[in-house]
């Protein structure tokens, strides 16, 4: 019997006693990239808050039509609110498993790809509905 209490109250403390914990309030974020004034066609973006934020980052896919629809807690929530850095990667191609050496060669300019590097930004305001960005990346 004192097994099975222990078992009953080590449950009780993993499932956080009964309380549901919910992810901060997200504004659904989508958009476009374009490189040179043509549509994107493949890579990620990422909306990076800074460091001192509790924001969680943000990611999406870029799809063949160029469009993104960015996620922080689950599949195409969107972004909480504040201020990102935003991270833009495309590759033409790269290294694999095969071919481990073989340089990456990105379909953008480099800068876009690091946060040390992207002059990128968005800025999600409290109690938007929804939003769209379009980045319209230069050389």
């Amino acid at each position: 019997m004192k097994q099975m209490l222990t078992v009953c109250a080590l449950l009780t403390f993993l499932t956080g006693c009964g309380t549901k914990v919910e992810s901060p309030q997200v504004t659904p974020v989508s958009g476009q990239v374009r490189y040179r004034g043509e549509l994107l066609t493949s890579g990620s973006i990422t909306f990076i808050p800074p460091n001192e934020s509790s924001n969680r980052p943000a990611i999406a896919t870029i799809d063949k039509n160029g469009q993104f629809k960015l996620s922080s807690f689950k599949a195409g929530d969107g972004v909480a609110p504040g201020e990102y850095r935003v991270v833009i990667s495309s590759l033409l191609s790269g290294p694999d498993i095969d071919n481990p050496g073989v340089p990456e060669v990105s379909a953008i300019p480099k800068k876009y790809s690091s946060i040390e590097t992207t002059n990128l930004t968005a800025t999600i305001p409290d109690g938007e509905k929804k939003m769209e960005f379009t980045f319209d990346l230069v050389d």
